[in-house]
């Protein structure tokens, strides 16, 4: 439990969240508000990853991350805000790949890029710090 004794006040408390989804990633905007980022520890949901386009993709640390830093799809609540769909489109076209998941242009540049990912066969540690600004810059994201 976390106590805190005025708004402005953030608690130095050691906190362990477990998290997946949209609804973890807006309990965890809040969370993030009332506690330290170098305190906090997410354990996330990985039982959702899957491989498309030889990119290891974890939907529900994105969603996280996106959430967190400010850049996820507000209408949707997850992917990337004002995301384009260029390069899903030609693979469905091209290889008739399912319309079930669809990964935007932003996306999967993220995800090619980030450490350890992209071409990997399993997640890594993801130290957050999507904005300089974001008071999530020390959380620890861990995937299990």
């Amino acid at each position: 439990m976390v106590i805190v004794t005025e708004k402005s006040q953030r608690s130095s408390a050691r906190v362990v969240a477990l998290a997946g989804g949209i609804g973890a990633a807006r309990f965890l905007r809040g969370l993030v508000r009332i506690v330290e980022g170098t305190n906090l520890t997410v354990v996330a949901n990985t039982g959702d990853d899957l491989r498309l386009h030889g990119l290891h993709i974890s939907p529900d640390l994105d969603t996280i991350t996106y959430t967190l830093g400010g850049g996820v799809d507000p209408a949707q609540g997850w992917g990337r805000a004002d995301e384009r769909f260029t390069v899903a489109a030609e693979l469905a076209e091209r290889y008739e790949q399912p319309a079930r998941f669809t990964l935007g242009d932003c996306e999967i540049r993220t995800i090619d890029h980030m450490p350890g990912e992209g071409n990997s066969t399993r997640p890594t540690l993801r130290k957050l710090d999507p904005l300089p600004e974001n008071s999530v810059s020390n959380t620890c994201l861990r995937p299990r």
